[in-house]
């Protein structure tokens, strides 16, 4: 067990962390974002966790702010995000869209 001394920075150190904003979350909530919090994300989309609506809407719009950037390599992961979206929507579709055996195009209406 660590001395009572390295105990007591480790918990200040934890309750000084715990108040920045970067550690509350809060995408579409005005904080800044890392590239490392892209990686998560489209790690995340590619996974296919579940994510509710209106936050999925907060993350797209500040994906949208992240195209902006000046830093190029945020942008490069901002529009790989995009790419992995794009995927799991093709994903998506292709799953509903079932075919059975022995039917022609012309009788499902392609």
């Amino acid at each position: 067990m660590p001395s009572r001394r390295k105990r007591k920075r480790l918990r200040q150190q934890a309750e000084a962390t715990a108040k920045t904003p970067r550690t509350r979350g809060g995408w579409g909530q005005g904080v800044s974002t890392a590239r490392s919090d892209l990686v998560l994300l489209r790690q995340a989309i590619h996974e296919e966790w579940p994510v509710p609506d209106d936050v999925w809407r907060a993350v797209v719009g500040e994906l949208f702010g992240n195209l902006e950037s000046p830093d190029t390599r945020r942008i490069v992961s901002a529009a790989s995000v995009f790419l992995v979206a794009e995927q799991a929507n093709l994903r998506l579709a292709q799953r509903d869209v079932v075919i059975p055996p022995n039917v022609t195009p012309e009788e499902t209406g392609g």
